[in-house]
């Protein structure tokens, strides 16, 4: 029997009754007193009803909802300036700038109102298409600063995107010399577009090549892309469609464009996150160790989706996750208790089938006030105490909420610090492979050489 998410879960309501009765009332009265005034105090409410229901409707269904949503917004906007104020305009945790304090404050008043529905077809398309122009706009502005292209590519009938950094002098055709970073968006499943995070993939990138450059121990440091995954979305596509595609994406980039596994480097973030690691998985028991990548960055992860509907209350206030959304997306994805059972047994990182340790490194990045916190910590205790993995990294940063690296540099100038983290990793793991591929070259031109030796005497 299917269990569903409660999409038309109320909201906590208050007296909107009686606010709609005192709001027609008002408008009555003004047409007694001006007919004008009236008909122009009409117009201006419908103009600002379909303004706020486009900024609004991932997550409302008409026009009213969107007022509410709007005053609600207002009302934590406010409230969060009165307690800036009030704290003699100190931020509430010292790597909060106010910007960010107040768009928080925002996000936290949508997913915990409306929050559920972003599982809903008609509403994740929205949010889909809103992110996608979004991310488009940030994107290119941050490719033009960092000096990348951006590139759709339609494969499997969706649209990835490819980020380059532009020529300068490089041999394009020298694959050997590059390295990808296969970016896997979050998003519950069903929200979000992969070139929502154009700005965060090319400054990891640009990162990652800055580091690079200054090893001595690199004559040619490699150039670094993002290859950003798309995937079939719930709930049109539920359970396993995402990890298959993600799979066949890693798949493309082998054949396609004829890389080496050890040229690739997985990450994500979110549910995003949780597909890296059932990939990871799944490359792992069908095809063994010699075709995995290079190595993983989970960011916020999600670990275990099959029990996002039924945890305890999280201690989470400052976070832009709720509890709502949350049991939303693990409903929305795994949809009948046969779904979870099946996703724990092939997928889940933490089924004890499934030994972490004979996956490549692993860095584990999340927020110190995340509302995932806890789930990342149990995939680090299965993967130290458990299968005494000895690659995987956590990196936890304190007063930080969920993929606090996503938000951009002038709304909060700490996410650098998260990026910089993930490029270090990133540049340790492609510093200690080159040394094994020189390592490996040498050794071979010893073998021909010995071998010429032999041939002459």
């Amino acid at each position: 029997m299917r269990e569903e998410a409660s999409p038309s879960a109320p909201p906590p309501a208050g007296n909107d009754r009686g606010l709609q009765l005192l709001l027609a009332g008002l408008l009555l009265s003004l047409a007694v007193v001006d007919i004008y005034l009236f008909l122009w105090s009409g117009v201006v409410i419908l103009a600002l009803s379909g303004f706020f229901l486009l900024l609004f409707a991932g997550f409302c269904s008409t026009p009213w909802e969107a007022w509410q949503l709007t005053g609600r917004v207002l009302t934590a906007v406010c409230l969060t300036f009165r307690a800036y104020r009030a704290r003699g305009y100190t931020p509430q945790y010292p790597e909060w700038p106010l910007q960010f304090e107040v768009l928080t404050a925002a996000m936290r008043v949508c997913t915990r109102t409306f929050g559920h529905r972003i599982v809903l077809e008609k509403h994740a398309r929205y949010i889909r298409r809103q992110s996608d122009v979004l991310g488009t706009l940030r994107g290119l502005l941050a490719c033009w600063r960092l000096g990348f292209t951006v590139q759709g590519v339609d494969v499997h009938g969706l649209e990835h995107v490819w980020l380059r950094r532009r020529s300068e002098g490089r041999d394009s055709s020298d694959k050997s010399s590059r390295i990808v970073v296969m970016y896997v968006h979050g998003g519950g499943y069903s929200a979000l577009s992969p070139r929502f995070h154009i700005d965060f993939c090319v400054t990891l990138a640009n990162r990652m090549m800055q580091l690079l450059a200054k090893d001595p121990s690199l004559e040619s440091p490699p150039q670094v892309d993002a290859f950003l995954v798309n995937y079939r979305k719930a709930p049109e596509s539920p359970y396993p469609a995402a990890e298959d595609d993600v799979l066949a994406m890693y798949g493309y980039l082998l054949h396609h464009e004829q890389l080496k596994p050890e040229q690739i480097l997985f990450a994500g973030d979110c549910t995003g996150a949780e597909l890296v690691l059932a990939t990871l998985l799944h490359l792992r028991s069908q095809h063994g160790p010699s075709n995995l990548p290079l190595g993983a960055i989970l960011a916020c992860p999600v670990v275990d989706v099959a029990a996002l509907h039924q945890e305890d209350a999280i201690n989470a206030e400052h976070c832009i996750l709720s509890a709502s959304m949350m049991r939303a997306i693990g409903l929305g994805y795994l949809s009948t208790a046969e779904t979870r059972e099946t996703w724990k047994r092939r997928s889940s990182a933490l089924h004890p089938d499934h030994d972490l340790s004979q996956l490549p490194p692993v860095f584990v990045q999340v927020g110190g006030l995340d509302y995932l916190l806890s789930q990342a910590r149990r995939l680090m205790e299965k993967a130290a105490t458990m299968d005494q993995a000895t690659q995987w990294e956590i990196d936890v940063h304190d007063n930080m909420p969920h993929v606090f690296t996503s938000f951009p540099a002038f709304v909060l100038p700490y996410a650098n610090v998260g990026i910089h983290r993930m490029a270090e990793f990133s540049a340790r793991l492609i510093i200690s492979q080159n040394k094994v591929d020189r390592q490996e070259v040498k050794s071979h031109q010893k073998a021909e050489d010995a071998g010429s030796s032999s041939i002459a005497a």
